[in-house]
């Protein structure tokens, strides 16, 4: 389960990358825009270290 939720937090990083709008990333994963938020957040400071 662990696995599936990575590289589904991976999709929506590369997704926010390509452009597709936070709306359209949560209709198609049941996330809400605050959890599209954190995911994409996340990966953004740990590239920072």
């Amino acid at each position: 389960m662990e696995i599936l939720r990575q590289e589904l937090a991976a999709a929506i990083r590369q997704a926010d990358a390509d452009g597709v709008l936070q709306k359209d990333v949560c209709e198609a994963t049941g996330y809400s825009r605050q959890q599209v938020r954190r995911i994409v957040t996340a990966a953004s400071d740990t590239e920072g270290e």
